[in-house]
């Protein structure tokens, strides 16, 4: 019996609560106003993707050893498809890079220093995206 009227003050303010604070609905037509009117930043210019050349070779050697494991979206054989490519990651929401590997060209959208992390992420973001074309890549 104690414990019902402490369930039934318990519910009580609960419901006092609740009833002074306003809740906005939200309609259809709100939401696809706001995804219509969002601004999407602009992707970085070729020349921001270009390989760095203020870096020594060991920082880049030292850099690369610390992320052995990368999530790629795409990799050419041409510099300029894949900073293209790039780009349109970038505007789906990737902020990635290109890296040459063997004369390829990759476009890198994660790195990890962990092989399970980097499994989990690719399984992710295959799951999220639909994209079964990711893979990693391992240096």
């Amino acid at each position: 019996m104690k414990s019902l009227k402490y369930s039934l003050i318990s519910l009580i303010l609960i419901l006092s609560a609740c009833s002074k604070k306003e809740l906005t609905k939200l309609d259809g037509t709100n939401i696809v106003e706001l995804t219509a009117n969002r601004k999407v930043p602009k992707a970085p210019s070729p020349e921001s993707q270009q390989l760095s050349k203020k870096f020594s070779l060991t920082q880049i050697l030292e850099n690369r050893a610390l992320f052995n494991y990368h999530i790629v979206g795409g990799s050419s054989k041409r510099k300029n498809t894949a900073l293209n490519l790039s780009q349109q990651l970038y505007k789906k929401g990737y902020p990635c890079r290109v890296i040459e590997t063997n004369g390829k060209y990759r476009v890198v959208i994660q790195s990890f220093s962990n092989k399970k992390v980097a499994v989990r992420e690719l399984k992710r973001l295959k799951k999220l995206n639909h994209k079964p074309d990711l893979w990693i890549l391992k240096e």
